[in-house]
C-alpha cells in the first residue's frame, strides 16, 4: 500500500529503490501540494476544469440530494448538512479514506499486474515497450517509476514517492500553463 502521505523523507529500504536520495517524498498531486487524502480530494471537486463545482456549498447540496445522503448522515451525524463547510470536509475525509482503501481503490487488477503474477503474457509490442521503459540507456522510466514488485512482494505503484525537479519546462500547449496563477 502507499505510504502515509504526510511530510516525510525517503528512508525506507524495503522497496529496493535507490532512485531517491533522501529527499522529500509524499504528496498526492503531481507537484506534491496536498499531503493528506482529504486535502487532495477537495482539489478536483472545486476545480473549474475538473468537476466544476462553484464552492463547498454546491458540493454539499449535490451530496444532500444523492443516493448516499442517508449513509452520509449515519456516519457523520443527522445534522451534517446543516453545516455545509463541515459536510464538505466530511465528504473530503470520506473520499480520502476511500482512496487509501487498497482492496477497493487500487486492487492491482491490470494486465500488467496479472503478467507480474504469472497469470498473463504480454504481446511482443508490450514486451518491447516494457524493455524501453526499463532500459537505462533508452526511456529509463523505471529509475523513478518503479515497475517491479517491491522486496516484500507488494505490486509496483510506478512511483518512488519522490519529488524531483528534472528541469522539464512547462508545456505551452497546455492552456493552464500560460496562467501565472496556475501552480
Amino acid at each position: 500500500a502507499a505510504p502515509a502521505f504526510t511530510e516525510h523523507f525517503h528512508d525506507s529500504e524495503d522497496e529496493g529503490d535507490e532512485s531517491v536520495d533522501n529527499g522529500p517524498t509524499g504528496g498526492l498531486t503531481w507537484d506534491g501540494r496536498a499531503d493528506h487524502g482529504k486535502d487532495q480530494a477537495k482539489i478536483p471537486l472545486l476545480s473549474p476544469f475538473e468537476m466544476g463545482n462553484k464552492d463547498a456549498g454546491a458540493v454539499t447540496a449535490a451530496l444532500r440530494k444523492s443516493a448516499h445522503a442517508g449513509e452520509f448522515k449515519t456516519v457523520f451525524g443527522q445534522d451534517v448538512f446543516n453545516h455545509p463547510n463541515d459536510a464538505f470536509d466530511a465528504a473530503a475525509e470520506a473520499l480520502g479514506t476511500f482512496e487509501q482503501s487498497a482492496a477497493d481503490f487500487y486492487p492491482y487488477s491490470s494486465r500488467y499486474d496479472a503478467f507480474l503474477a504469472g497469470k498473463a503474457t504480454l504481446s511482443t509490442q508490450e514486451l518491447h515497450g516494457r524493455a524501453l521503459f526499463e532500459d537505462e540507456k533508452k526511456g529509463n522510466c523505471a529509475s523513478c517509476h518503479l515497475s517491479e514488485p517491491a522486496n516484500d512482494g507488494e505490486p509496483p505503484q510506478f512511483t518512488d514517492f519522490g519529488l524531483i525537479a528534472i528541469a522539464v519546462p512547462r508545456n505551452p500547449a497546455i492552456t493552464a500553463n500560460t496562467d501565472p496563477a496556475y501552480a
